[in-house]
């Protein structure tokens, strides 16, 4: 019975040996994995930074279409005030050169 029991105590020993063995394992397993995650946390961090300024930089070209698009109407309506005069501007040349050649005529006569 003593011989038995010494056997189980031995096999018992062995197989907290190689729990012993499988935890280091495991621990040296886990220690990895926490530093790859840390390592990942890092990353994530940098690009959620990257990703804060890429989004203020949109936001700014935004706001710099939006003021381009203001500029162009505006200039668009320059534009067409500016042909409005042109019109005018010739239908009063017109008027003035038929006086004009009215004015001679009537000098000439």
């Amino acid at each position: 019975m003593l011989h038995s029991m010494e056997a189980e105590l031995i096999s018992k020993r062995q197989e907290l040996g190689h729990t012993a063995v499988n935890n280091t394992i495991y621990s040296s397993k886990i220690a990895e994995l926490t530093q790859l995650l840390e390592g990942k946390e890092i990353e994530l961090a940098e690009v959620k930074s990257e990703n804060i300024i890429l989004a203020e930089k949109l936001r700014s070209l935004e706001v710099d279409h939006e003021e381009d698009i203001q500029k162009r109407i505006q200039l668009e309506q320059v534009v067409e005030l500016v042909r409005e005069q042109l019109s005018e501007n010739t239908v009063q040349f017109g008027a003035l050169t038929d006086d004009l050649q009215a004015t001679r005529a009537r000098l000439d006569v």
